[in-house]
């Protein structure tokens, strides 16, 4: 269910600010820098971090590429999509953090790829000769 509520939009920014400066200190960067790499002001990232803002969704996408993250990471606290190194140093310094759930058997529908596979290769029917 969706959080609806002034307070409740709050406590949101401020998780995803958490989740934003963990994983900037684990990559190893300052405010100023990753300001910098996503093209805004160092006070944005603060107050981001702070929760006092969330980001616009190109600044959302900037992070994600920077910080080589997925949103669902800075969202919602899913360590689906981010490198598995990281996930592992993020979910060790932070065991609030959830890893990504096994699909159900069957409902693959709405999970997130597996990058583990190789992609299927189509074969090409065999052309019929005209005879």
């Amino acid at each position: 269910m969706p959080r609806t509520s002034v307070d409740d939009q709050k406590q949101e920014a401020i998780e995803f600010g958490q989740r934003l400066m963990w994983v900037r200190e684990m990559m190893g960067d300052s405010p100023t820098r990753l300001a910098a790499d996503c093209g805004v002001d160092t006070s944005s990232i603060r107050y981001i971090e702070r929760g006092m803002r969330m980001p616009s969704l190109p600044l959302l996408k900037n992070l994600c590429h920077v910080l080589r993250i997925s949103p669902d990471y800075l969202l919602w606290g899913s360590l689906a999509g981010v490198e598995p190194e990281l996930a592992a140093r993020l979910k060790a310094a932070h065991p609030e953090l959830n890893w990504p759930a096994s699909p159900a058997p069957g409902n693959s529908r709405n999970s997130p790829p597996n990058n583990d596979r190789r992609p299927r290769i189509r074969e090409r029917p065999e052309s019929v000769s005209a005879g």
